[in-house]
């Protein structure tokens, strides 16, 4: 079967107008096997992504020569990661550019765009210098869960987002403290989103949760990715199965 090659709505316009620039956003699809190919300013994304099983899929992202494996089974709520990609700035920021460019290609699409969706923007995320992954990873949701916000996004709510660091350190020994931050679920987040929100925009196509409140929270605060990385992990598993609001 050959290939049939998907641009977004901006593309067409572009060609119609005449315009010299192509969409980032690339998608090739030969039955339930994807191609997506993200092209940012200082590097380039290819996810090779297929359903393998009913409610199954994987992703691979590759950039350069590095890549990881993303297996997500929604029969079990669970995934799986391994690989060897070394997460830079420039890597995540491409990362994160592409989960923007097909947010709004999921209505009406196959579910593929929406897995991409959700994966695109937890490792938008990721904390950089760190290899994603050097072992096998389980996001359990049956263990962990979410807590959804959606009725306070709907109702213009605030939530505190709660997270916890060092403090008090001497002699090499420090407390926990736990700290908050407080603001309207779906309002502004500094330059990353929507408050509470597990993806990128702000449309009601995206799941709102506490851990992700809290992560945001985290970052508010002027934390680094490394001190925020318990928070992106309790995060992981509503970016990746919490329902959309």
């Amino acid at each position: 079967m050959a290939r049939t090659l998907l641009i977004a709505a901006a593309s067409l316009f572009a060609v119609a107008c005449g315009a010299q620039n192509a969409d980032p956003l690339q998608v090739a699809r030969t039955g339930d096997q994807f191609a997506f190919t993200y092209t940012g300013e200082e590097a380039t994304v290819v996810v090779d992504a297929q359903t393998t099983a009913e409610g199954v899929y994987t992703l691979d992202f590759r950039i350069d020569d590095e890549h990881f494996t993303l297996d997500i089974n929604d029969n079990t709520t669970t995934a799986t990661v391994s690989g060897d990609l070394d997460m830079t700035e420039a890597r995540r920021d491409a990362i994160y550019d592409m989960a923007v460019a097909v947010a709004d290609l999921r209505e009406g699409n196959h579910i593929m765009f929406d897995k991409l969706y959700r994966a695109a923007s937890l490792y938008g995320k990721h904390p950089v210098g760190e290899v994603v992954a050097t072992r096998e990873v389980r996001f359990d949701a049956t263990e962990r869960g979410w807590t959804s916000l959606c009725e306070h996004y709907y109702n213009g709510w605030t939530y505190a987002g709660r997270f916890d660091e060092e403090c008090n350190c001497s002699w090499g020994f420090c407390d926990q403290c736990s700290h908050t931050w407080t603001s309207v679920v779906g309002g502004p987040n500094g330059n990353n989103g929507c408050y509470a929100a597990c993806g990128v925009g702000c449309s009601s196509g995206t799941d709102y949760t506490k851990d992700c409140g809290n992560h945001d929270a985290c970052a508010n605060a002027g934390y680094n990715d490394w001190e925020c990385l318990d928070e992106w992990n309790a995060a992981s598993d509503d970016y990746l199965f919490a329902p959309h609001c």
